[in-house]
């Protein structure tokens, strides 16, 4: 019990670990990285309505939740030189443009899709509803297009 251990009795062994190294993106077959791509805007899109949703009581509208969540992702991606830039055209568009060019626009399509029948107006909200929507889709498909981060920025 007394014994003394010799120093090379002392040292533990080596662990040996079995994970390989990961796969290049190069030699990864392209239905898997389309799945992941697609995979990770779709999760990121999902949170910014998340997102609006968790600050719009704090905010009171979620015209300000928008606004503050897009500020808070152009501030990750735009390049430090024309941020500022970037943020004050994006508020612009969101609460100036956005809103005159909304009311307008919501209007012109409610009175499209609004018909008078013995003196009452009808309107058909389904239509007038699923305008806005295929422009949000069709929003949805234009950005990740059109508004690619640079090569090397980490957004993480």
């Amino acid at each position: 019990m007394d014994r003394q251990l010799a120093g090379s009795e002392l040292q533990p062994e080596p662990v040996q670990y079995c994970v390989e190294p990961p796969v290049p993106v190069e030699n990864a077959p392209a239905g898997l990285v389309k799945l992941i791509l697609f995979s990770t805007g779709f999760i990121a899109m999902a949170m910014e309505v998340v997102w609006t949703r968790a600050f719009t009581p704090v905010l009171k509208t979620q015209v300000y939740s928008f606004a503050l969540i897009v500020f808070i992702y152009l501030d990750e991606i735009a390049p430090s030189d024309i941020r500022a830039s970037a943020q004050s055209l994006a508020m612009l568009v969101v609460f100036g443009l956005g809103r005159f060019v909304g009311s307008r626009f919501a209007g012109a399509v409610k009175v499209h899709y609004t018909v008078t029948a013995h003196g009452v107006d009808l309107t058909n909200w389904r239509a007038v509803f699923i305008v806005p929507a295929v422009l949000t889709l069709c929003c949805a498909i234009a950005f990740p297009l059109l508004c690619r981060p640079k090569a090397g920025n980490n957004l993480g």
